[in-house]
């Protein structure tokens, strides 16, 4: 560990117990107006009242979702990303395009795959009123200047706040991860909401059904035909 009070390493707050993760995703709150002041499609993620998220290390997520009765399967394996929906069967290389991939740390989840040539950390604080450390995170790939910063809790090794930035360096929205829950040896938020950049509520999501480490077939994450 590194000193108290001293440079701290993103090192110290990981979870290389996470293997995988199964968890049922319910919206709670979404305000359409509030939301597109994010990114005009970022209102997009909270149309589908309840989705079923898959996580494998490292880098597989899967996540379908359903609305009425149309199921719509978006599917990470490493930069490659499928689409699948009724009458729509799309799969893309999004290499040259980091931002775009979904990772556990939109889940506030901090796992050692992220800073393994994906993502580099920057130590900045020591938080004075909640005593969380404070990260800057990069991609490694130097075309894409998106960001974020982010408050670690260090007990529960997961992060609290998160605040994102695009590649103007202009913050975009904030998240916060609440109410963590122990499953299996390994700390899940249960509770995720955004707010804009005018500090508005924009969507409130609910993490129920969590599944730690249940030996997740890489077949579920295939994105070939």
């Amino acid at each position: 560990m590194s000193a108290q009070g001293g440079e701290k390493s993103i090192q110290d707050y990981l979870q290389p117990g996470l293997k995988d993760l199964t968890v049922t995703a319910r919206v709670l709150s979404a305000n359409q107006n509030e939301l597109r002041k994010i990114k005009k499609d970022y209102a997009q993620n909270y149309v589908f009242d309840k989705s079923t998220v898959w996580f494998k290390e490292p880098f597989k997520l899967r996540v379908d979702s359903v609305v009425e009765d149309t199921t719509v399967s978006i599917t990470y394996n490493g930069p490659s990303l499928r689409i699948k929906a009724p009458g729509v069967s799309s799969k893309q290389d999004i290499t040259t395009e980091p931002s775009r991939r979904e990772t556990a740390l939109d889940f506030g989840l901090l796992v050692p795959s992220l800073f393994n040539g994906f993502f580099n950390a920057k130590y900045q604080r020591m938080d004075r009123e909640t005593g969380e450390p404070v990260f800057d995170i990069s991609y490694v790939d130097r075309t894409e200047t998106a960001h974020y910063r982010v408050w670690i809790d260090p007990v529960h090794k997961i992060t609290t706040k998160r605040e994102w930035y695009n590649r103007y360096g202009a913050e975009i929205a904030t998240f916060f991860y609440e109410n963590p829950k122990e499953v299996n040896g390994v700390w899940v938020p249960t509770q995720i909401t955004v707010r804009n950049v005018e500090n508005k509520v924009a969507g409130s999501t609910r993490y129920d059904s969590i599944k730690v480490n249940n030996g997740l077939l890489d077949s579920m994450f295939s994105t070939g035909r």
